[in-house]
């Protein structure tokens, strides 16, 4: 597995963040690309700051 993150610490995410177009959009493009096991995710970081994870399968040719 590839396991890709970034964090900030910036103001992080508001409560009304939007509709997640953008990452619904992210997720269905790693899943068509990689299989199902990929994934894209965000999480508030305490106190502040926001961290976005992506995480992409690996298969090992026989």
């Amino acid at each position: 597995e590839v396991h890709l993150w970034v964090a900030d610490s910036g103001v992080g995410l508001s409560q009304g963040a939007g509709t997640g177009t953008g990452l619904r959009n992210l997720q269905e493009r790693l899943i068509a690309c990689f299989g199902p096991g990929a994934s894209v995710s965000l999480a508030g970081r305490a106190p502040h700051g926001v961290r976005a994870d992506i995480r992409i399968p690996m298969s090992v040719a026989a």
